[in-house]
């Protein structure tokens, strides 16, 4: 693992706790929306007509939140049962690959989310009537987070390759 300050371990804690506590909120509100939705209904004959979509929104943002902190905490799925077989220049280069190309997706993750932002100002929900832009405004932000946790991430692997590069050359 590679080495960062307690200034940058504390503020990596507090905003886990904090992107936890969001996902925690808006699954606590689906199942709440949900579950006395299903009561209504099947109870009373009546029902939440915005509970189905303000559900679809907590559950959409949630995912964003989930994003950023697997990011974050470098949890996100990676099949590495060849990189790790690589030598440890290559393994370093495959890494540093992976975020560019990571990075590239994310522009256009980024890009595409403020082009429908842009395109649904105007748009909200058919129930509720909740701004869509917001859900782009989202993605973008997700996007960017993440982004910027590659960058960091990058960052770091370049930098532990220079010092891996020095101390050979220090050796010698």
């Amino acid at each position: 693992m590679l080495n960062t300050s307690s200034h940058q371990r504390a503020a990596a804690r507090r905003l886990d706790t904090v992107l936890g506590g969001c996902m925690a909120i808006c699954l606590a509100a689906m199942t709440v929306l949900v579950f006395a939705n299903v009561v209504l209904r099947y109870a009373f004959n009546s029902g939440i007509t915005w509970s189905e979509e303000m559900s679809r929104y907590f559950f959409v943002f949630m995912i964003f939140f989930g994003s950023v902190n697997a990011a974050m905490l470098g949890k996100h799925i990676s099949v590495d049962m060849f990189v790790l077989r690589l030598a440890p220049g290559a393994r370093r280069a495959a890494r540093i690959l992976a975020c560019l190309l990571s990075l590239a997706v994310l522009a256009i993750l980024a890009w595409g989310s403020w082009e429908l932002a842009i395109i649904n100002l105007q748009s909200r929900g058919p129930v509720t009537g909740f701004p869509l832009w917001l859900l782009f405004a989202g993605s973008l932000l997700m996007a960017v987070s993440i982004a910027l946790i590659t960058c960091r991430d990058l960052w770091r692997i370049w930098n532990a390759s220079q010092n891996a590069h020095d101390d050979q050359e220090n050796a010698a």
